[in-house]
């Protein structure tokens, strides 16, 4: 199966710059940013849901890589676990931009088109 992984947009060094004189909440693409990597829980789920689809609609969000493997625990697994291989890597990793390894805050897709947040224990459903 082959999977979607989209990482949140990288700040330009023009936002960073923003940010260091303004603060946080000076940036909207920041304050989301923050807000999605700290996941969700019982009284947060459904604003931080609504919150990735909006941001999916500004394009805060890269199509980083395609990941071939059976579940969505692998593309996690594949991109954080020490113990994969470079050649395990590169036989089911396909890099398109520069990407992180998946964290929470970020999105995989299936080939279904279901969308899911990795949160803080897991994966949520968008």
């Amino acid at each position: 199966m082959k999977f979607k992984l989209y990482n949140f947009d990288r700040l330009t060094k023009e936002e960073v710059d923003l940010i260091n004189k303004h603060g946080h909440d000076s940036l909207p693409k920041n304050v989301a940013r923050l807000d999605l990597c700290f996941g969700t829980d019982d009284e947060n789920r459904v604003e931080v849901l609504k919150l990735v689809g909006e941001c999916f609609d500004k394009g805060w969000f890269n199509h980083v890589a395609n990941v071939t493997c059976d579940t969505i625990d692998d593309v996690f697994r594949l991109t954080n676990d020490p113990r994969v291989t470079e050649e395990e890597y590169k036989s089911c990793v396909e890099r398109l931009l520069p990407m992180h390894s998946v964290s929470v805050g970020d999105v995989v897709e299936n080939e279904s088109g279901e969308k899911f947040l990795c949160d803080r224990w897991g994966w949520t459903r968008v």
